[in-house]
């Protein structure tokens, strides 16, 4: 993707933060401007679970909530006949 202007206007970490920002939009599958509008509940869900996830410092909580994460995904998946 080639800089836009808005980009030319970043301090160095400015840049590294806007990069950051587009690699976790990028893995969410949503455009980069979902996180600079209005926010919707999936929004202000997703902010509030990586704030907690970034508090869990211990590698074997972190471990715990991602294999719940993992277990409610299939169980998602299983519902919608997926």
């Amino acid at each position: 993707m080639p800089p836009s202007n808005e980009d030319e206007n970043l301090s160095p970490a400015g840049h590294r933060s806007h990069g950051r920002l587009r690699e976790i939009a990028q893995q969410l599958g949503q455009p980069v401007e979902q996180f600079y509008g209005p926010r919707s509940d999936d929004a202000m869900q997703l902010q509030e679970l990586l704030r907690l996830w970034h508090a869990i410092t211990d590698p074997a909580g972190r471990r715990r909530v991602l294999d719940l994460a993992r277990q409610e995904a299939r169980w998602s998946d299983h519902q919608e006949g997926g």
